[in-house]
Formats: C-alpha cells, structure tokens, sequence
C-alpha cells in the first residue's frame, strides 16, 4: 500500500504494543528478492521451492512464479494497467488477486496465469488476502478480516467477518496476512510488527517483531508473509517491500500456530507444524507424534523369536543333531512366515469385502 500520509506513517511506527507476549526466533536463511518488487502479496505455492508473489503500484503491477533458492523466474504476468494488484492466494486451480482501489478481485488460472473472471469486492480496498483451504480471508486496510465462500455459481459471498483486536484495543492497518493452521500470521501496516490472530475471534495472541532484520524506511515497509510445511514445518517466511531478500525464520510450534490444532472445520486446511490431515502423517519437529510402530502378526512374531534362538541354541548339539535341527528349524520358519502371509492377505480380503458392502 502506498503511503498517503506521511506523518500518520511516522505515527503509526510504534504500532500498538500490548501486554501480548513476543516471540522467539533464529534466522536460519536468507533468499533473493527483486528490490524493484513492490510487495503486496507473497505466498509458497504448495511447496517448500516455489512462490507466488504479487507486486504492486498503479500501471507497474505484475504476479511472478519462481524459485526460491535461485530466485529465477518461472513465470510473469502483469496485470491490466489500471489496476494496482495486492494481496494474493491459491485456491483450488485458482490464483486470486486483490485489486486496491478497483472493487474487484482478480481470478487466474493457477498454473497458466491465464485470468479466467472477475469478482465484486465491495467490502472497502483490497490489501491482503490468504485462504484456510476452503475460504478466502481478506484485509482492507481497517481493523477486519473478511471471510469470503465461494457460492453456487463461482461468486465469493461474505460470510463473517471479524476485528482484529491487542489486549481489547482493535488493530489498525491490517495489511498482509498467512494462514498457518489454525492461526493467521498479520503484517500490521508501517511497523515492524507480525500478529498471530485466532481467525475464528480476531483476538492476538502473540507478536513477531522483525524490526532487525532489515534496515527500512518511509514505503520500504515490511509486508509479505509466506508459510510452507514443505520448507520447514517450524519456518516462517518474511520480506518487505522492495527488500533485497526474504529470511526464513524458525519458531517453536508452541509459537508458530499455537500447538496441536483440534476441532480444525476446513478438511482442505493446509498442513502445519499444529495440523496434519491425516494420524498416520508424521509430525516434523513435534517427538511424540510420530505413526507407532506396528506390531508383528503373533505367527510372525513366534516364527522370528524361534529364528532368533538358533544360534544360541545350535552349538549345545552333537554335530548331526545341529544340521538336522537346523534344518528343521528352518523349514518351521519358513511354513510359519507362509502362514503368517496368508493370514494377512484373508484379513485384507474380509476388509475390502465389508467396505465394499458398507458403500452400497
């Protein structure tokens, strides 16, 4: 967002500060960044490699696909002059944009970047947006997120909305903003400030002070917020507008979504560091979490005990005992894992039978 008035940018510096507690993180990379770029909407594309970034200004607006570590451009498609693009996200095969002052949302095709519609957004100016998996949520620059569903008809209606308050106080100036499951990670506007809202109550909870990592002035102001489980679950991406570089940051998961997400209502919720979509997933950083290992069927389990008495066992015998024991030994084995074999295949014969008698 571009700033209008300079003294309220100076004034708003400080941003608010609260009794909220702040968190703690290590540096752990930095990546390349366009310094032309002015950054509205920044986002990893499904990946721990690939980002989607969307630059602003009025007739300079572009959305840019590449790569993370090299920075090289994989793709590149500037918006209509009249639009000034913002905040952007996935859904689906659809990439969404932002538009400042023009009322309307942009929808391109994911992969092409080919735009496939426009959407009304009547709900003030368009600056951030990110999505759950299954909703939008937007910010207009006041104290709201938005949340948008799409309809029967492909349309995006509001159906709540929520103010962004610290200790009770609203929030002013909500600009870009990440979904981190269950959490939103908020840049607030001309500070050095990065929120974590609950998304459901508006309430912050914790702060990220970035303020050292990037000397910045008037509207080089941090914004652009970025979060894969495929870079690092317990990382965090962060740059600002027209910044030279992007850094990763690393927060405990206590910090970064607020620890085990529970009675989670998108099924589409990205994986986090708090949130896996499945049990059997196993959970990077968190001890504790991980898929127990499964216990040897009891015949299987019997035939390897007997195999692994062998050594101890074959010594004490005679000569020709021991051979012919041995061979003994190892033809038990042998019908006990055959066994244990087709046990398994009847178990998973009864299985597929009774789901398929519970579908029809």
């Amino acid at each position: 967002m571009a700033i209008t008035h300079v003294c309220r940018g100076v004034l708003l510096l400080a941003g608010l500060t609260g009794s909220l507690p702040q968190a703690n993180f290590s540096l752990v990379a930095t990546y390349p960044h366009r310094k032309d770029c002015f950054t509205e909407g920044l986002m990893l594309n499904g990946t721990g490699t690939e980002v989607l970034e969307s630059c602003g200004l009025t007739g300079q607006s572009y959305i840019r696909r590449y790569h993370l570590v090299s920075g090289k451009t994989l793709g590149q498609v500037g918006l209509n002059s009249k639009y000034f693009g913002e905040g952007l996200t996935v859904l689906k095969d659809s990439l969404l944009v932002l538009t400042y002052q023009h009322h309307e949302m942009l929808e391109y095709d994911a992969r092409s970047l080919e735009l496939v519609r426009t959407h009304p957004f009547p709900y003030g100016e368009g600056w951030g947006l990110t999505t759950d998996g299954c909703d939008l949520l937007a910010t207009t620059g006041t104290t709201f997120i938005f949340r948008l569903r799409r309809n029967s008809v492909g349309q995006f209606e509001l159906v709540r909305k929520v103010q962004v308050t610290v200790d009770g106080t609203p929030l002013k100036m909500v600009n870009e903003l990440e979904y981190v499951t269950p959490k939103l990670w908020v840049n607030e506007w001309i500070t050095n400030n990065i929120w974590r809202v609950d998304p459901m109550t508006g309430k912050a909870e914790l702060k990220l002070n970035i303020g050292g990592l990037h000397p910045w002035s008037g509207e080089a102001t941090p914004n652009g917020i970025a979060y894969s489980n495929l870079l690092g679950s317990d990382k965090l991406l962060v740059t600002g507008k027209l910044w030279p570089e992007m850094f990763a940051l690393r927060l405990r998961p206590s910090e970064l979504c607020g620890g085990t997400a529970k009675n989670q209502q998108c099924p589409a919720a990205p994986e986090s560091a708090c949130y896996r979509r499945t049990a059997a997933a196993s959970m990077e950083g968190a001890p504790g979490l991980q898929e127990p290992a499964k216990a040897a069927s009891p015949p299987l389990a019997a035939a390897t005990k007997l195999w692994n008495l062998l050594p101890a066992a074959l010594p004490r015998l005679p000569g020709g005992f021991a051979f012919v024991s041995s061979g003994l030994a190892l033809l038990l084995f042998a019908s006990t894992l055959g066994a244990a074999i087709m046990l398994g295949c009847a178990r998973r014969r009864h299985r597929g039978f009774s789901y398929r008698q519970a579908s029809t």
